[in-house]
């Protein structure tokens, strides 16, 4: 059953105030203000696919606004037939047929002369029902809304990256620059204006940047590590020649010691000189790496920390030959002491040594406590007292 006319303009009406608050909030909307300025924006606005589709979303809503004019215009010719209907004209059936059946003339396509016959028009028109280009009409608006949230989607989303792409690359030209990396590559940054610029179609641009960045950042990346190496290098070479420096006064008096007690051949100590000559290798490689010569102080610290740890290892061992007799006195010094505590416990147990053991202890101490040690003479000694307590 057919609806009576006022059911149907009442309902035409619904679809008309819809219609207008809907066009009205899209194109209010701050989203499509901001694609429709940069649209119209000859030198800073977009190009290419954005371009053309920020376009389209114009051009839509301008139809979309003439469509609304030409439906508004059929319900107005219904309404007045509606108001001049009466029993001796009935006007229902013809505001009827306006609202269901009237065809529109939509769009109007100017035909090329190279596609018309001899007796065609120069246009052509496009037609609709009222109801199908509300069909239309609905289509188009939320062709347009997706349009409007994927620029502007897209154009976050390229803003984000090219302010990541930004940071990134002062960043690395700043640590480039402490590095004193000697090339530093130039970057099109062309490519991000063009990226904002047509954000639809920024991912190539971007992912051609990013992975120049990228390889940048890899060298950066490897020169840090580089300078990281060498830095570490130098503080291992600080701590081996603080121990060689300190190992080199050990061993000397440990000679002099040796050499007056046991009047010993002394392996000879590294010489502040030498000491002296390193340090200042050192310094010298410091100073050419605050001037840039990373590649010549890698080298460089490489070659002066093996001559430190083999000049380190000769003296400790040198080291150890010179104070091996005076380690070895001590030794039989705190034997011998331990062995007259023993001796003396005896005595307070009643048991009675020999009577030649004080005077072997007098012979010990007297060896021990030489001007000049025979090492020999007192490994003997000591060794016969221990035996003699052994037997008691």
């Amino acid at each position: 059953m057919n609806k009576p006319l006022s059911e149907v303009l009442k309902e035409w009406n619904l679809y008309l105030t819809n219609i207008s608050t809907n066009l009205i909030e899209l194109s209010d909307q701050m989203e499509y203000q901001i694609i429709k300025d940069k649209a119209m924006d000859s030198v800073n606005g977009y190009v290419g696919v954005t371009k053309v589709k920020a376009d389209q979303c114009i051009d839509s809503i301008g139809t979309l606004w003439r469509d609304f004019s030409l439906l508004s215009e059929v319900v107005e010719k219904a309404k007045e037939l509606y108001k001049k209907d009466s029993f001796l004209k009935d006007t229902e059936a013809e505001a009827l047929g306006l609202l269901e059946t009237a065809p529109l003339v939509i769009e109007t396509e100017k035909i090329a002369i190279s596609e018309r016959s001899l007796i065609s028009g120069e246009s052509k028109e496009k037609r609709a029902t009222p109801r199908q280009l509300l069909t239309y009409m609905q289509e188009c608006f939320e062709s347009v809304s997706r349009a409007v949230a994927e620029i502007i989607k897209a154009s976050e989303a390229v803003d984000n990256r090219i302010n990541n792409i930004k940071t990134e690359i002062d960043k690395l030209n700043s640590r480039a620059k402490y590095l004193r990396l000697s090339r530093v590559p130039a970057f099109d940054l062309d490519k991000l204006t063009e990226a904002e610029r047509d954000p639809l179609q920024a991912v190539n641009n971007l992912d051609s940047l990013s992975r120049s960045v990228d390889k940048f950042k890899a060298s950066v990346q490897a020169l840090e590590k580089d300078y990281e190496e060498v830095i570490n290098a130098f503080g291992r070479v600080r701590n081996t020649l603080a121990e060689l420096k300190d190992l080199a006064v050990k061993s000397q008096e440990a000679a002099s010691k040796s050499l007056k007690l046991f009047n010993n051949k002394m392996k000879p100590t590294i010489g502040v000189d030498i000491i002296k000559s390193l340090e200042d290798w050192l310094i010298t490689l410091e100073n050419k790496l605050g001037e840039g010569f990373l590649d010549a102080v890698k080298i460089g610290v490489n070659r002066l920390e093996q001559e430190c740890v083999s000049k380190l290892k000769l003296e400790r061992k040198n080291y150890e030959e010179n104070f091996k007799d005076y380690n070895e006195w001590l030794d039989l010094k705190g034997q011998f002491k331990a062995l007259c505590a023993k001796a003396d416990v005896l005595r307070a147990r009643g048991v009675n040594p020999d009577y030649h053991l004080q005077e072997q202890i007098e012979v010990i101490r007297a060896s021990l406590y030489a001007e000049k040690i025979n090492l020999e003479e007192c490994r003997q000694l000591v060794r016969k007292f221990e035996l003699s307590l052994k037997s008691r």
